[in-house]
């Protein structure tokens, strides 16, 4: 700052300019206009920090609406990809395994395998196959009387087979004949690589 003497007085710049205004204008408006050009930079800042504060806050809401909008996004991919799943079952079971639905539910067939065996329920599961994927899948061992009970329940053994072709690598050649002749192969891929996104 600079300074100057008046009147053996002495004074800094700034205050000599507020000096000069009390003697011009009175001294009740000077410090009236003095409040004024303060409560302006007050109001000023204050209005900078409501504006900063406004966008943090829109910001915040925004980022929170980005999450939500991912968050119904994946729930909606989740749902579309577990309808892809129903629908490869849906076809093993209803366009190849058990098309006439006034057929019995257990059949009795060579399935390849040099011997007779019993197919139950939609999916031809034969007990043998329920035993072993339900310990592999869930860890839990099983016996003869439930892996019949789950063969012959549609939305338990839909699930089941569901588990067997997308958790266990080649799950659908237990399904070997419909696999090839659906062409099931090429589509349980693709939803396998969508699974691993």
């Amino acid at each position: 700052m600079k300074f100057f003497k008046r009147k053996s007085k002495q004074y800094a710049v700034g205050a000599t300019v507020q000096y000069r205004r009390l003697q011009y204008i009175g001294w009740k408006k000077a410090i009236s206009r003095i409040l004024i050009d303060k409560l302006k930079l007050f109001g000023l800042a204050l209005m900078f920090v409501l504006v900063g504060y406004g966008l943090f806050l829109a910001g915040q809401m925004s980022n929170g609406f980005e999450i939500n909008t991912v968050v119904q996004a994946g729930n909606e991919f989740e749902e579309k990809l577990d309808g892809l799943k129903n629908d490869v079952v849906r076809r093993l079971s209803d366009e190849c395994e058990f098309t006439n639905k006034k057929r019995d539910p257990l059949v009795i067939d060579s399935n390849g395998k040099g011997g007779q065996q019993v197919s139950i329920g939609d999916l031809q599961f034969t007990p043998k196959t329920v035993i072993h994927y339900y310990k592999v899948l869930y860890g839990d061992d099983i016996d003869y009387d439930k892996a019949i009970e789950i063969a012959l329940d549609e939305e338990v053994a839909a699930k089941f087979a569901k588990d067997i072709i997308f958790q266990v690598d080649g799950g659908i050649w237990n399904w070997r004949q419909c696999a090839e002749k659906l062409d099931l192969a090429p589509d349980i891929t693709v939803i396998k690589k969508l699974m691993s996104k």
